[in-house]
């Protein structure tokens, strides 16, 4: 059976000792993803901080509160992370509640399997690797052949 872990929407995962407490609270409300779709004003997350409004703009000039909003956005994606990628391989084999899925759809889910799992990358990368092998062969044999057959310049004097 699957080990469940309860995300931590409405707390962080981080400890920021170096930021103040309203920076904290700030932080905290802007990462948490229901706050997130319910599409607060400026205004709202100032009054439920209990700061002024433009109080927010300097928390979000300040580079140590930006790392950890990026910080706490991603690991509270993360949590979402193994379902999401379980939806999207079902998607790709129109399995369970996908089997009514369209085939384009399907690809589509495919294409980007493929995409986070490295695969479609690791190819092209062998791809452009093939092509350059190839280029430089190509180039060597034209040396050879340049060398071995050597063209005439039109400067015969007899």
């Amino acid at each position: 059976m699957a080990r469940s872990i309860k995300p931590k929407i409405d707390q962080l995962y981080g400890e920021y000792k170096n930021l103040s407490d309203n920076q904290i609270k700030y932080i905290s409300f802007v990462t948490n993803p229901e706050n997130i779709l319910r599409g607060f004003t400026e205004a709202e997350i100032a009054e439920v901080i209990g700061v002024d409004k433009r109080q927010l703009y300097t928390y979000r000039q300040d580079p140590d509160v930006r790392e950890a909003i990026t910080k706490e956005q991603l690991l509270k994606a993360s949590d979402d992370f193994p379902s999401m990628i379980i939806d999207l391989r079902d998607m790709a084999l129109a399995k369970n509640k996908y089997t009514g899925i369209g085939v384009s759809h399907q690809i589509k889910a495919k294409e980007v399997w493929l995409k986070i799992f490295g695969f479609i990358d690791e190819a092209r990368q062998k791809n452009v690797e093939a092509k350059k092998e190839l280029s430089s062969s190509f180039e060597k044999r034209l040396l050879e052949l340049d060398r071995k057959y050597i063209r005439d310049t039109g400067e015969d004097k007899e």
